[in-house]
């Protein structure tokens, strides 16, 4: 790496050595495709819109965890459970808990900040 890259240790060196070391390249120059505003790329296939589409797959990816997490939580209560009201009691803590859980990362994007 060359000390306009940030290389710390070659700062170093080349201040000790007398020489000034070369300012950082500007900012507007070490914006990636996938950092300048308003622009589309495509990674691996998927085409994402800014910062805006990168937290929209995010969010989705978040979501389906949660949904999957309840599912298994529906199954144990189910498998575990020996009480028919105690299951039902759990069942409905988990699907509130789990609603919490997704309107806390879909209520952001939608501008609604609690």
């Amino acid at each position: 790496m060359t000390p306009a890259q940030g290389f710390a240790p070659a700062r170093l060196i080349e201040s000790y050595q007398g020489r000034e070391p070369e300012p950082p390249a500007p900012a507007s120059e070490n914006l990636s495709r996938a950092e300048s505003p308003g622009l589309c790329f495509c990674r691996d296939g998927v085409r994402y819109h800014g910062k805006r589409g990168c937290a929209m797959l995010s969010a989705l990816i978040g979501v389906l965890i949660i949904v999957v997490i309840g599912a298994i939580c529906f199954w144990a209560i189910d498998k575990f459970a020996a009480d028919r009201r105690l299951a039902q009691l759990l069942k409905l803590l988990v699907v509130l808990i789990c609603i919490a859980a997704i309107l806390q990362r879909v209520l952001p994007l939608l501008g609604v900040y609690i």
